[in-house]
């Protein structure tokens, strides 16, 4: 499933800098085969130039996910973004193609929202609070089809966030740490949501992490409140 730093696969390869360890997962996010059951409310898969990433929709319109995700199809008019959205399976759902002029960049930090080119159907998250931030050993859950096998299906780990701020593949240094519990990141989860024990509302982006201890860092959605209100208006 998910783990900083290696959540995206060939889309992360192709962008910029981004450490290594980023972009390189043996192990499953999520010990043993954690599969979801239903649809927590916003989950998005996407898709650019044979690269994959996870993603929210946080209303009709939009969908929040990780700047390392989409900066490299942003500099390519001639690519697009496709979004799944509200299915257990990738590639299945509502679907959109957006082109990358659509693609909003967060300035300094690991995050980027995309505008769909006409509203969804599916159910948004709702969003953390200005300047929220969960309080250390909060339990919170990632969601994901990432991971060493790519998995078809929608899994999702529980995590313990951590007592200190983390610095995301942007570097901004008020990133949300966690300590895996049963699962943490992988590949190919990059820009998913982390949510709140609710499972309704996204507190953080996956932006990288450390497999071999379970450690992963996540943008802060409460760090980025007014960025995403004068963008997307929500």
């Amino acid at each position: 499933m998910l783990q900083y730093g290696k959540f995206a696969t060939s889309l992360l390869v192709s962008v910029m800098a981004i450490p290594v360890t980023f972009l390189q997962g043996t192990a499953l996010a999520v010990s043993g085969d954690h599969y979801a059951k239903s649809v927590p409310p916003g989950i998005a898969a996407l898709t650019t130039n044979g690269g994959h990433c996870g993603g929210t929709l946080i209303a009709p319109q939009w969908v929040l996910t990780a700047a390392h995700c989409v900066a490299k199809a942003k500099a390519d008019p001639n690519q697009t973004v496709t979004v799944h959205l509200g299915s257990l399976n990738q590639t299945e759902g509502e679907s959109f193609e957006a082109p990358t002029s659509n693609i909003y960049i967060k300035d300094g930090k690991d995050m980027a929202l995309l505008k769909l080119p006409q509203a969804a159907s599916s159910q948004p998250a709702s969003l953390a609070g200005d300047k929220e931030y969960p309080p250390p050993g909060a339990t919170a859950y990632v969601y994901g089809w990432g991971g060493t096998h790519s998995s078809l299906y929608l899994r999702w780990a529980e995590v313990s966030v951590s007592k200190d701020w983390c610095t995301d593949v942007m570097g901004d240094g008020y990133g949300i740490g966690t300590n895996a519990v049963n699962g943490h990141a992988e590949p190919g989860d990059s820009g998913g949501p982390l949510y709140k024990a609710d499972v309704a509302t996204v507190i953080g982006v996956v932006s990288n992490g450390i497999e071999a201890t379970g450690w992963d860092c996540y943008s802060s959605v409460g760090n980025a409140r007014q960025w995403i209100r004068d963008t997307a208006g929500v």
